[in-house]
């Protein structure tokens, strides 16, 4: 005969004893909780007295290899962010746990001149700051002041000197200079048009003028190269903002010293766009280049043409000498 299966029919006894069971599980469970939050408090409130000792405070901040940013500049922003804490309890001055990469960050923003920097404590007391500044590589003159270029084509400062260098009178003088030359010269035939010889062509209409010659700002960094132009593209304020592709800017810085090869000074150069830069030389006119073109190709155009007898057996100096069309250079020699 089969068995049945006894089951038991729980009781109210069982279920208070279950309930029981529940509660002393749940309180375990808050006890727990309770004591794992206690002993965070306690550590984050042994870390936070331990973080405010003074014995790891930086106390001072040492600026080392400035030499045109002010050191107490730099002192002054790096209190600033020193002085703060972490979630206002931990504080950045200490030494263990200051904010490398955001102290960083602001020196390099509040001093453009800055290239790099490197940040490492002393004693915990002392935080080193190790500057290295930007090298001019040459100065840009907008409408309105010069400023220094390094070799990055990055734009961080405005030209050191007493005075600012307004550019734009500057140019008020040359074009008033442009427009005599331009009268004088259409008032007679021009009668030192060259012929073509050796790759070399000669033209008497051309649009150039020659410029009166300028002084070029001074610089306490001593004489460097003088770009102009690409204003719009930089805009109303240029400090931190890049002047052109720093390829570029390094064809252009080696294209003047072939040019000067040739006992050539060149005092400035105009970027009017892609299709016409202007090497303005000194006592001399202008040679002028298209950027579209490869600036080595139309160099060895200019060599072609600066070795040939007609220039070199010139008495009169030149009005202007345009590579922009193919293997053939036009000129113009002054009266």
């Amino acid at each position: 005969m089969k068995q049945v299966p006894r089951t038991r029919i729980s009781t109210g006894r069982d279920l208070l004893r279950s309930q029981s069971v529940v509660r002393k599980r749940r309180k375990k469970k808050l006890i727990r909780l309770y004591g794992i939050l206690a002993l965070g408090l306690f550590a984050v409130g042994g870390l936070a007295y331990a973080s405010h000792m003074d014995n790891v405070q930086i106390r001072k901040v040492v600026v080392v290899g400035n030499e045109t940013v002010p050191g107490d500049e730099i002192e002054r922003v790096s209190n600033v962010i020193l002085d703060a804490s972490y979630m206002g309890v931990f504080p950045k001055r200490n030494s263990l746990i200051f904010p490398k990469d955001q102290l960083s960050k602001a020196l390099v923003d509040t001093f453009p001149k800055i290239e790099s920097l490197d940040m490492e404590t002393e004693s915990f007391n002392y935080l080193n700051v190790r500057i290295k500044e930007r090298a001019p590589f040459a100065e840009w003159c907008s409408a309105l002041e010069c400023y220094l270029v390094d070799e990055n084509a990055y734009i961080f400062a405005a030209a050191d000197g007493s005075m600012p260098t307004p550019a734009a009178k500057v140019r008020e003088k040359r074009d008033d200079s442009e427009g005599t030359a331009s009268n004088a010269s259409s008032s007679s035939p021009d009668e030192n048009a060259g012929t073509s010889t050796e790759g070399v062509s000669a033209v008497s209409d051309g649009a150039e003028k020659p410029a009166a010659p300028t002084v070029a700002p001074k610089s306490s960094y001593g004489p460097l190269l003088r770009i102009s132009g690409l204003d719009e593209s930089v805009g109303s304020k240029p400090v931190g903002k890049t002047l052109m592709p720093q390829e570029l800017l390094r064809e252009l810085k080696d294209m003047a010293v072939k040019i000067e090869s040739f006992k050539l000074k060149v005092r400035e150069i105009e970027h009017r766009g892609e299709d016409e830069i202007v090497f303005k030389i000194e006592g001399n006119g202008r040679i002028i280049f298209n950027q579209r073109r490869p600036l080595t190709q139309s160099y060895e155009n200019l060599a072609t043409a600066l070795k040939s007898d007609v220039f070199t057996s010139a008495t009169a100096t030149f009005e202007y000498i345009d590579t922009r069309f193919g293997n053939k250079v036009f000129y113009k020699f002054r009266k």
